[in-house]
């Protein structure tokens, strides 16, 4: 007869399944269970922040965690959770519970959910920690907040009609990576980026996953592979002279065997700076941007890079 040890606690009135023990640990379960268990928990954490419920934010944010905010502000799991103990704590662009669209997707040890209401747009990154689910990253988007920056954000100052070479992030960026996974990564996005600005859409496409969404601050819904593609070879038949690939400032990766979450900090050639998350997974005998997510950070002023200089 097989024991089973049910681990359950109780958030806002509503009790949470935890784990599975004795030989049906999570790594065991149907992919569906787990994105079953995922979707429990991720509302579990909707309600602990709606209801400052400290002690389930404890249990559900991973020690790594992160949270973008739709002002650009960043907090890591420690500011999340002091400042939800002075009462200033996070709230939710979109919520499952205010009727917002929900959607999951399952890369082996990572689950993305996300969460789109209107303008407001959230991606919630749950990974693996051993046999139990974490929170490990949040990205928010409210689209409107920003006016998109003239040029597309990406129109690079030219002289004479030069376009400037993209050295960062095409060739070299100032991170490196530790695990084999994240180099792999790294250098696959690096390839996104130097397609971008060739308007090789090709290229492009062949490192970015067909159920790619892509949001931006500046935009106007989630953006699909195929109108990425599409509206940058517009702008190629209409001369519009473009780089696509903003200069990465700083970084971060999380390598789950297959899938490694990539955070970054980059700066347009106009406009302001903004943090993006971005999940590559290794399919194909290649790492495919899978979601890419651009939050603008509202508190910094415009700025416009003259040149890019390469490296000594």
């Amino acid at each position: 007869m097989r024991h089973h040890v049910v681990v359950l606690f109780r958030t806002m009135g509503c009790l949470l399944l935890l784990s599975l023990a004795s030989g049906r640990t999570l790594a065991a379960m149907p992919a569906d269970e787990q994105a079953q268990a995922v979707l429990t928990a991720d509302k579990a954490l909707e309600r602990a922040v709606s209801g400052a419920d400290r002690a389930t934010l404890v249990k559900l944010l991973d020690n790594d965690f992160t949270w973008i905010f739709p002002d650009g502000v960043l907090q890591n799991r420690q500011e999340v959770l002091e400042g939800l103990a002075m009462g200033k704590g996070p709230k939710l662009a979109a919520s499952a519970d205010s009727g917002a669209q929900v959607t999951e997707r399952t890369y082996g040890n990572v689950v993305l959910v996300q969460v789109h209401s209107g303008k407001a747009h959230e991606l919630h990154v749950w990974v693996r920690r051993g046999n139990g689910w974490r929170a490990l990253h949040f990205n928010e988007i409210v689209q409107g907040r920003e006016a998109p920056p003239a040029g597309g954000g990406g129109a690079v100052p030219s002289e004479a009609g030069v376009e400037t070479p993209c050295v960062n992030p095409c060739k070299t960026v100032p991170f490196r990576p530790i695990t084999t996974g994240a180099r792999a990564a790294l250098a696959s996005w690096q390839q996104i980026e130097t397609g971008s600005v060739a308007r090789d859409m090709d290229l492009w496409g062949h490192h970015v996953a067909d159920e790619c969404d892509i949001l931006d601050s500046g935009g106007d819904g989630i953006l699909s592979k195929a109108q990425r593609i599409a509206n940058t070879l517009k702008a190629k038949q209409a001369g519009m002279r473009t780089n696509e690939a903003p200069p990465l400032l700083s970084a971060r990766m999380y390598d789950f065997g297959n899938t490694v979450v990539f955070i970054a900090e980059e700066q347009p050639y106009r406009g302001k700076p903004f943090y993006a998350t971005r999940v590559m997974v290794n399919r194909d005998g290649r790492y495919q941007m899978t979601v890419s997510y651009h939050t603008t950070i509202a508190d910094v002023p415009s700025f416009t890079l003259q040149t890019q200089l390469p490296t000594q």
